[in-house]
């Protein structure tokens, strides 16, 4: 162990179980936790063999924290690499202080309880609940997918069309539907896409549930976060085979301490003195200061900055009172750098007083953990949680712009939501709409729509219906309506239901008039004097007149 008078002082004062270890595995140098864990006096443990005073057991907090050494000064002894993992309640990590050989010249191990970890930032959903149950109940196939490209969404349409799992569509697992003619030129075309960072179009065909291959739109775009990075893609699926085949029938007819205290990743010093004399300073400290500071220099002298920004009359106030005083997050203005820009660091630690064998304060430890990223982590959080509410906001305005009508219903039914575009078609108001949401409802057809909610209520399922509903000038007009359950993960009870409809009139009335006209060709039919049939295939009769009947 170096014979710097001070470097004991410093690992009897750090917080937290601290050791530093020979090549031989013995104790050089301890805090005052490790002491009490090891129920031993510091004197007495050190020059100790690690392996006896922490003999690893599953017993005891103590031999738990020796199991831990041992792993971790295994581990380091291979990869002459910090190690570092969380256990039994506790963060551990050991760490070697080479020499100019590489060689190992001492071990640090440092135990601390494990801290709850902030949230990362990339762990922002790519589609939140809410959105999730929006995109279930909207008539296209949604999907979104990681920064690698793999899949990570599909809405419930596109699960119901393919027929596939969640599990099955995620990552490259759609690529299954997609027909084998089609696949190199649709990786290539997303791969493009990827590397380019642009929006994704193309054409394919997908294998539908029943195993036919239909002719698919597919568009991406990429999705970024508040800095412009592109976190993944978000894209729709909509059929267009019908289109297709008549493109192609079009077609055919033409054509992508020194040495150990520089490397412990913490900013630590010792401050001697009412004047606060820095006796000790870690590289790592000293980097917050631009390198500028020397041992023996007053800190008020050294770093001007500390008088201004009120750290002088902390320490002031610790040296006077003796009491330990617990940092948290707390900002430090780092010097200007090259470019003129301003950076401030955060710290968690503690500014702990050192004192002699009477009690009497002689100095401040300095220990402090740089948690810029977690504050940095929370702040994007919160600006991640404000972007998340306008892009609900967004959505919402989305829904409030479809040319469709949208309903949310609590498990007993009861209407919570209406989009406005249906108070405009009924010329109902808002305030009315949602305890009198069914009195638009053609007479004939209210019970039977109730009748179909309670029914589905009932079994948990989704269901749909064609119904009529009152234009604002009194004109009733054909809707089909289909609502689909939202289940608590909890016990898989519904929590909500979600509906869309959307107006059919005009199918319905084409039906409709293909239907007279069938009438009157068969009228037509029975009262020709000839015989009339016609035939599907060689022997395949489907329609005869009334004299190809009686003489067939």
């Amino acid at each position: 162990m170096p014979a710097h008078p001070d470097y004991q002082a410093l690992f009897e004062a750090l917080p937290g179980i601290h050791l530093a270890l020979s090549p031989a595995l013995t104790i050089v140098a301890a805090s005052a936790q490790a002491a009490e864990v090891a129920g031993q006096p510091l004197e007495q443990l050190l020059g100790q063999a690690a392996a006896v005073v922490f003999a690893p057991s599953a017993a005891s907090e103590l031999g738990l924290i020796g199991a831990e050494l041992q792993t971790g000064l295994a581990a380091v002894t291979a990869s002459r690499a910090p190690h570092e993992r969380q256990a039994g309640g506790w963060q551990h990590r050991t760490w070697p202080v080479l020499g100019p050989e590489n060689e190992i010249r001492y071990f640090l191990y440092r135990a601390e309880p494990a801290a709850e970890r902030s949230v990362p930032l990339t762990d922002k959903p790519a589609v939140t609940p809410d959105f999730r149950e929006l995109y279930d109940v909207l008539p296209v196939i949604v999907w979104t997918t990681q920064l690698d490209g793999g899949a990570d969404y599909h809405n419930a349409r596109w699960l119901e069309y393919t027929g596939l799992t969640i599990a099955q569509a995620e990552a490259d697992g759609w690529l299954d539907v997609v027909h084998s003619d089609d696949q190199v030129r649709v990786l290539e075309t997303w791969l493009r896409a990827r590397t380019g960072g642009t929006d994704y179009f193309n054409e394919y065909r997908i294998r539908r549930a029943d195993g036919q291959y239909r002719w698919q739109l597919v568009r991406g775009v990429p999705r970024r976060d508040a800095a412009g990075a592109i976190l993944g893609w978000t894209g729709t699926t909509l059929d267009i085979h019908d289109q297709k085949l008549v493109e192609q029938r079009l077609a055919s007819q033409d054509r992508h301490l020194q040495q150990i205290l520089s490397q412990v990743p913490a900013h630590i010093a010792t401050l001697l003195g009412p004047d606060h004399v820095y006796g000790f300073l870690n590289e790592k400290g000293n980097q917050l200061f631009g390198g500028k500071v020397k041992p023996g220099m007053p800190a008020a002298l050294a770093v001007p900055e500390l008088v201004t920004n009120g750290y002088i009359k902390l320490v002031d106030e610790i040296y006077r009172t003796g009491k330990p005083f617990v940092l948290s997050e707390m900002p430090m203005v780092q010097p200007p750098a090259a470019d003129g820009s301003v950076a401030t660091l955060y710290f968690d630690g503690v500014l702990q007083p050192l004192t002699d064998e009477q009690g009497q304060t002689q100095g401040i430890l300095v220990f402090g953990i740089d948690v810029t990223e977690r504050v940095e982590a929370k702040q994007r959080t919160a600006e991640l949680m404000a972007e998340i509410r306008e892009q609900n906001a967004q959505f919402r305005t989305m829904v409030e712009s479809l040319p469709l009508f949208v309903y949310i219903a609590d498990e007993q039914g009861k209407i919570l939501y209406i989009n406005p575009q249906r108070y405009e078609f009924t010329g109902q108001q808002a305030e009315q709409g949602l305890s009198n949401w069914a009195e638009p409802l053609h007479p004939d057809d209210r019970r039977r729509l109730k009748e179909d909610f309670a029914r589905g209520r009932r079994l948990g399922q989704a269901w749909s219906g064609e119904y009529r509903l009152r234009r604002h000038d009194g004109l009733y007009r054909w809707h089909l309506l289909r609502a689909v359950p939202m289940l608590r993960p909890e016990d898989g009870s519904v929590g909500r239901w979600y509906a869309s409809s959307v107006d059919i009139d005009d199918q319905k009335q084409f039906q409709r008039q293909l239907e007279t006209k069938d009438e009157y060709l068969r009228q037509i039919l029975t009262q020709a004097p000839a015989m009339i049939a016609t035939l599907e295939g060689p022997s395949t009769a489907t329609l005869f007149s009334t004299a190809a009947t009686s003489n067939w």
